[in-house]
């Protein structure tokens, strides 16, 4: 379904691996749809409060208005 999303522009979903030990903490995407976007992700409790999220936020945000 990921793939088939982007291949249709319709969204652009990515999972977020820690750098360290390259462990899945999470999932972030973005749909775009003319003047709007809508933006989501899914996250494991246990890695809140490091700052992941704001900075897969702020990177995605960046390349949509890219």
């Amino acid at each position: 379904r990921c793939i088939s999303h982007w291949a249709n522009n319709s969204s652009f979903p990515y999972v977020l691996i820690r750098k360290e030990d390259a462990q899945l903490i999470g999932a972030i995407g973005i749909r775009i749809n003319r003047y709007k976007a809508d933006l989501g992700y899914v996250f494991a409790k246990s890695e809140w409060g490091y700052g992941y999220i704001s900075e897969a936020t702020q990177t995605l945000t960046n390349w949509a208005l890219g």
